[in-house]
């Protein structure tokens, strides 16, 4: 339930429409080829990252609300990667990690065993290893909580080569079965069903795009649909942020929900 808009204003001249200004850098077209977003040893990141469900709906007459909050701040250095290009082993530090659960009755904070705290991680066999920074073993606990959230350590980062094309100006892509299945592969949370950007422009070396996101869960089943802006460096490839505004509609014990998400991540990178 988790995961979860932006309109663009063209004007015109008094006359004819003038032809919009050429993407800078880039040919009179309006075209933008973005690189690939190479993960290398030592590429520094910092991820804010803020999610705000709200779930309503009525039981026997009465009304119940059901929500969500998310502040996450967290803080990585890539020490391996592999020859596909996938990060393999990182130092992380959780520096700030709130998770509140509110309901008609109040808010309730969930625990976190590595909120505030730094480790070395990596994939080993395929399943998640780690260590206390300072080389200490880790709880039982604090593992399940790093497998869930390096949930795409060893795996290509999708987005990494699914924005890596040519785009043009005010045209809508939509990504294909196989961009979705890898998006979502290794994700914890809503899965992606449907998902499409448009290049609305380019500032300041970074490329602006409109998009579009459908996504679902299981247990209980809803449906989240959502539109807003993901912000690309065009030099590195890299994102800048992707926020996101929406509703939430679904079923659970066969009563009906609605309600609306928010999201918004930003990334901040440090070059080797």
């Amino acid at each position: 339930m988790r995961r979860a808009a932006v309109a663009v204003l063209l004007a015109a001249c008094s006359t004819s429409p003038a032809r919009p200004p050429a993407l800078s850098g880039q040919p009179r077209d309006d075209t933008l080829t973005l690189p690939p977003a190479r993960r290398v040893v030592h590429l520094a990141r910092t991820q804010v990252e803020d999610i705000s469900t709200i779930i309503e709906t009525t039981h026997a007459g009465q009304p119940i609300h059901v929500g969500a909050r998310r502040h996450h701040v967290t803080a990585s250095e890539v020490l391996a990667v592999d020859a596909a290009g996938a990060v393999t082993k990182l130092a992380v530090t959780y520096v700030e990690r709130d998770d509140v659960t509110s309901t008609s009755a109040g808010d309730e904070n969930r625990p976190s065993a590595i909120a505030g705290r730094s480790y070395i991680v990596w994939i080993e066999g395929g399943e998640v290893q780690a260590t206390q920074a300072d080389g200490g073993a880790v709880s039982s606990e604090e593992l399940l909580e790093l497998t869930l959230d390096q949930g795409d350590l060893g795996k290509p980062v999708a987005m990494d080569t699914i924005m890596a094309r040519a785009w043009t100006r005010g045209a809508k892509v939509d990504l294909t079965a196989d961009e979705l299945s890898r998006y979502n592969d290794g994700r914890d949370g809503p899965r992606a069903t449907a998902m499409s950007f448009t290049l609305r422009g380019v500032a300041g070396g970074v490329a602006d795009f409109a998009a579009i996101m459908r996504m679902e869960t299981d247990a209980p089943p809803l449906v989240i649909e959502a539109q807003g802006t993901l912000t690309v460096d065009v030099e590195t490839g890299r994102p800048r942020g992707f926020a996101l505004t929406g509703s939430v509609r679904g079923t659970a014990n066969g009563v009906a929900l609605g309600g609306t998400t928010t999201s918004s991540i930003t990334y901040a990178f440090v070059e080797p």
